[in-house]
């Protein structure tokens, strides 16, 4: 039986489907539908304690899944001042200085930041900028040669980004290289890079690293409800996506830190709004729209209108395939936002776990600054893997179904993994909850 929430999602894609709205119309609807089901004075903890169904339980993380908080201490809500003063500081103290500049790419760690497997806590906090400038200075990428980037203005850039992000149990530095190497998996490994062209592959890489910069480890919701000064200053829009796409480049206009010097202005503002459009679509407040635009696109490619390939170097097939591309590039970096669920079973539970102390830690928060604690928030009786079931089947599948249509043209094999992973992750979710229900009947039996 369909929730209502599903009811209405699917009556909006049926109108679509039928010619009564446009995809545009579609998009519209179907972002009011999924902001007021997600609204905090709609489903508040009162109203989740009295019984909401557990498919549209499940679907309530979904406005917390950028929360940054501490396993032992309270969220850090910072004032805009405090960054801007932060940017203009050293903050990378923990994080010890690149190799030298003329240091090339290690041939191994490049072959290991390919796999889909690759733990970021299974490596030192020290080697996480490291990586990132391995993948980005990749000598088969040709990015560094092509756009003139120094070596030292991007070991800067990235030490610094990599300073700024919070000490927290998820979203922190390590959730930055998660998500970039899932980026640049896709694209080496996963043979993807074949839909963009040069830029485009750059933009996506240095989006993935800041993309969660300088998070003040509560959500978009928290900020707006306790009109915090970043919320007004966004007007509630994509609160902390604006504060992370500001972050990256005002790290970049510190003297030596513009990697991007070398471009010519036209480049450079198209790369910046690239990287722009990016961050602010990892907002998960836009998914369901992005999915809806996504099936329509798909639809169109199984008629016949296939995504072109091969646009580095033909500049027609680059106009013809701008919007495509754009496309791609957002819902790819949103897809590696939210990419545990596609990892390997043990380090898909370490992260969920991670996860949920932070919304542990909020709800905490929240129930001391006398705020209703948000959804799956309440340490006394949240589980967020108990909830897996419900985020993956219809949060992440939408998402990941449209996508694998798209990238097993590139590489069939890539798909597979993914999906084995996914399928193989919701298994043994189902098993732990079966697992723990059983041992609950038996204690109440004792």
């Amino acid at each position: 039986m369909l929730t209502p929430f599903q009811r209405l999602h699917t009556f909006i894609q049926d109108l679509r489907t039928k010619g009564v709205i446009s995809s545009d119309e579609c998009a519209e609807m179907s972002d009011c539908l999924f902001e007021l089901t997600f609204d905090q004075k709609t489903y508040d903890h009162e109203m989740l304690a009295r019984g909401v169904d557990n498919n549209t339980r499940s679907l309530l993380c979904a406005s917390g899944m950028h929360i940054v908080t501490s396993q032992t201490s309270r969220p850090t809500v910072v004032e805009p001042q405090q960054v801007l003063d932060a940017v203009s500081k050293q903050q990378a103290e923990a994080l010890p200085t690149l190799a030298p500049a003329s240091a090339p790419s290690d041939s191994a760690a490049l072959q290991e930041l390919a796999e889909l497997d690759f733990d970021t806590y299974h490596h030192e906090i020290w080697q996480v900028p490291t990586f990132m400038f391995q993948m980005i200075s990749d000598p088969s990428m040709k990015l560094m040669s092509r756009y003139k980037i120094s070596p030292a203005m991007l070991q800067n850039w990235i030490q610094k980004t990599c300073g700024l992000y919070n000490n927290n149990p998820y979203h922190n530095v390590r959730h930055a290289l998660c998500v970039t190497q899932f980026v640049y998996a896709t694209l080496t490994r996963g043979c993807a890079s074949q839909f963009f062209n040069f830029k485009d592959v750059l933009c996506l890489l240095v989006a993935g690293v800041g993309h969660d910069v300088a998070h003040p480890g509560v959500t978009n919701a928290f900020l707006a409800k306790t009109n915090n000064e970043w919320a007004i200053r966004y007007n509630d829009n994509s609160v902390l996506e604006n504060l992370h796409a500001s972050v990256i480049f005002q790290v970049m206009s510190e003297p030596n830190h513009n990697f991007l010097s070398g471009l010519q202005r036209y480049d450079y503002e198209l790369v910046r709004e690239k990287i722009i459009r990016m961050v602010l679509a990892t907002d998960m407040n836009h998914h369901f729209s992005m999915v809806e635009q996504l099936q329509s696109r798909v639809g169109d490619f199984r008629s016949g209108n296939a995504f072109l390939t091969d646009t580095k170097h033909d500049r027609e097939k680059q106009k013809s395939s701008k919007n495509d591309r754009r496309l791609l590039m957002e819902a790819l970096l949103h897809f590696g936002d939210l990419n545990n669920c596609h990892r390997p079973w043990r380090v898909y539970k370490h992260l969920v776990g991670l996860l949920e102390m932070e919304f542990h830690a909020q709800g905490d928060l929240e129930r001391q600054i006398g705020l209703p604690v948000s959804a799956m928030m309440d340490r006394s009786k949240d589980n967020l893997i108990a909830q897996q079931t419900g985020w993956i089947g219809f949060v992440i599948k939408p998402l990941f179904v449209e996508l694998k249509v798209i990238l097993q043209t590139a590489s069939q094999q890539w798909v597979e993994q993914l999906e084995t992973n996914v399928e193989t992750n919701l298994a043994n979710v189902k098993s732990e909850i079966a697992a723990a229900k059983q041992a609950a009947e038996e204690k109440a039996v004792d």
